[in-house]
């Protein structure tokens, strides 16, 4: 996936061995925890320092489905005051 690629392309380059591991059927929960975090934040840690892969399209937003992205536009001026359809 779109994605997809640079988050395996990170956690190969920091830690193949726990990587194959994982595939591998082992636990590692540290591991696990920065597969969960990279996917919910859109970001990864690289040899240079963090990196952004996503914003816009980062988990965290399916999870707060009460917001945004900031600088996402959400409709016209005003669309917060109405109720969403079907929750009025």
């Amino acid at each position: 996936s779109l994605y997809a690629t640079p988050y395996l392309d990170a956690l190969a380059a920091k830690n193949s061995a726990g990587l194959a591991a994982l595939i591998n059927g082992s636990s590692d929960a540290a591991l696990e925890a920065e597969i969960i975090a990279n996917w919910y934040t859109g970001l990864h840690d690289t040899a240079d320092g963090e990196a952004i892969v996503t914003y816009e399209d980062a988990l965290i937003w399916e999870a707060l489905d009460y917001t945004k992205p900031m600088g996402w536009c959400g409709g016209e001026t005003g669309y917060w005051a109405d109720a969403p359809a079907g929750e009025a």
